[in-house]
């Protein structure tokens, strides 16, 4: 704070030295960068980074943290600010980029490195409580990305989307003759390439242009799953994609799990069409999604009866909390998450509803018309049979925007006359298993971390 507000002063008085108007945020970046080295060389900080992060919180955080300084000490100073600004400021890549004036492949390829760097540095942070609390035999079979999930930015620098072995591979499922028309990598700037999906144009010998998708999936078994269950729900009448090719494991990426292709989606996203239509497309928005997930519900006996259904998994709201328990981790540190654990336990016990087949998906899962109707479905890489009302709770700890802001999960509670204290127990579960996988006891995005704190308040107040 102090050098931020030398850096305005000195800018201030020598803002009649900039040149040209436009290069004034590359300009003020370099006072405040040269402020900084000049306070650094003067002397240490006189609070620590552990300091910061051991106030009110478990001793273990000391002894983490501690390690983490010392981590953060043997990167470069560019790696190290690019790490400080992502993980503990929670700042985009984008804007990561524009503040330090380095394109953004830069600050990912710092990134990268930083995070094999510290890995190693910081392995034997780990090394003793693993010895002290081995995992389960069955670790990697309970949760959903047991692979490791960096290994895609691995190998984004150089990955082709559509090498030799893919439009091979896909062309086998066209007429011969048939060519690649063109090739496009849909998704955000900051997945990995193999992590998003890419739209292919296939030329038949006809003339005709048929788009096609190639999807990878996060999940353990996903596309395995799906590319089984596509045949079986468009015979039950649901909208769905319909398999090309797969699936299939890429050579390139042997341990990246499976590859498919499917025809592309109709429509588009509920939650897109919403957020352009406005204050009645919203509330239109929450029906449609509700009628959605009725639509998949309603074909659960049919599934339970089909083969698929043997690689679906059953989860009640006691083996989610149980895995909870089983995985650990920091944040059973954590007094408020333990305590939540140990109130959850004998209530989830006792909720005893029949499973239903649910996609685990939210909105953008469900796909409509330009009028907003109900049209057809995304994807089904993370179904399985579950806590019927499981799924709801994501809408509020996803912050689903906008219909979470109409009272999706409120109509929805009226519409099954479900009470808060009937939610209660569903809530607290989902936010457990958010912090536990995917957000950090400290550092990282501390917002997302206050919200997914909040739900599960809410989730205790009304048990």
């Amino acid at each position: 704070m102090d050098a931020a507000q030398d850096a305005f002063i000195i800018s201030f008085k020598r803002l009649s030295e900039l040149r040209r108007e436009a290069e004034f945020r590359a300009w003020l970046r370099m006072i405040a960068t040269n402020v900084c080295k000049q306070r650094l060389r003067v002397r240490r900080p006189t609070s620590d980074l552990h300091e910061e992060i051991a106030d009110g919180e478990p001793f273990q955080a000391i002894e983490y943290a501690i390690d983490v300084d010392r981590a953060l000490a043997g990167l470069s100073s560019d790696t190290r600010l690019t790490v400080l600004l992502f993980y503990f400021e929670g700042n985009s890549v984008r804007e990561i980029s524009l503040f330090l004036g380095v394109p953004e492949t830069t600050v990912m390829s710092r990134l990268r490195n930083a995070r094999l760097q510290l890995r190693q540095d910081l392995q034997s942070m780990f090394d003793e409580p693993t010895k002290r609390s081995p995992l389960p035999e069955d670790f990697a079979d309970r949760i959903p990305i047991p692979y490791d999930e960096y290994e895609p930015y691995r190998k984004a620098a150089t990955f082709e989307p559509l090498s030799a072995w893919r439009a091979e591979w896909l062309l086998s499922a066209y007429p011969a003759g048939s060519t690649i028309h063109s090739t496009d990598v849909l998704g955000h700037d900051w997945e990995a390439i193999p992590d998003k999906p890419i739209r292919v144009t296939v030329k038949t010998p006809g003339g005709t242009l048929e788009p096609v998708i190639l999807r990878m999936s996060g999940r353990k078994d996903g596309i395995k799953v799906e590319a089984a269950l596509l045949p079986l729900l468009a015979s039950l009448g649901l909208i769905v994609p319909r398999l090309v090719a797969g699936p299939v494991v890429d050579p390139d990426l042997p341990g990246r799990g499976m590859l498919m292709a499917t025809t592309p989606s109709v429509g588009q996203s509920a939650l897109a069409w919403a957020v352009e239509g406005g204050t009645k497309a919203i509330d239109h928005a929450c029906e449609v999604v509700m009628e959605a997930i009725d639509q998949i519900k309603r074909v659960t006996a049919k599934v339970e009866a089909s083969a698929p259904a043997s690689m679906l998994e059953r989860c009640t709201l006691a083996d989610e909390l149980t895995r909870v328990i089983e995985i650990g981790g920091p944040w059973m540190s954590d007094s408020r998450f333990a305590e939540t654990v140990r109130r959850l336990e004998p209530i989830v016990a006792k909720i005893d509803l029949p499973l239903v087949f649910s996609d685990s998906g939210i909105g953008p899962n469900y796909r409509v018309d330009e009028h907003g109707n109900l049209i057809g479905f995304d994807s089904f890489c993370w179904a399985r049979f579950e806590d019927p009302h499981y799924q709801i709770s994501k809408y509020w700890t996803y912050d689903c925007w906008p219909i979470r802001r109409a009272g999706f999960v409120e109509r929805y509670l009226l519409r099954q006359k479900l009470s808060m204290q009937d939610f209660a127990p569903r809530l607290g579960v989902r936010a457990l298993v958010t912090l536990q996988r995917e957000i950090a006891v400290q550092g990282g995005d501390g917002n997302y971390r206050n919200d997914m704190l909040g739900w599960l308040k809410l989730a205790m107040d009304n048990l």
